[in-house]
């Protein structure tokens, strides 16, 4: 019976880091480009930028943990426009796909 204790007490007091360490992005990326849409109900932006001199257009998934912010302001999803230049920090959530961490909208 003891054992058993000292295993669930192991087990619980891993269990946050092992949480922890899922909640953190393993490689952050960063992409700047121009916004070509917006779901503000599925919390989705597009944006058209250069990969490895290609033209190419990527999609984020922002949640309600993404910064937003233009200079000092912070912003939210439903303030960013069309053809704004952004700068957007995040990473690759593998099932979800990439996740926003950071957008800059760029004066």
């Amino acid at each position: 019976m003891f054992s058993r204790v000292i295993l669930f007490l192991g087990l619980m007091l891993s269990s946050p880091c092992l949480v922890q360490g899922l909640d953190r992005p393993e490689e952050t990326k960063v992409a700047q480009g121009q916004v070509k849409s917006i779901d503000w109900v599925a919390g989705k932006l597009a944006v058209a930028t250069f990969y490895n001199g290609s033209p190419d257009e990527i999609t984020f998934i922002v949640v309600k943990d993404t910064k937003i912010s233009k200079g000092t302001h912070d912003f939210s999803l439903a303030n960013i426009n069309q053809s704004d230049q952004v700068v957007i920090r995040y990473y690759d959530d593998g099932f979800a796909g990439l996740k926003a961490l950071s957008i800059v909208v760029l004066e």
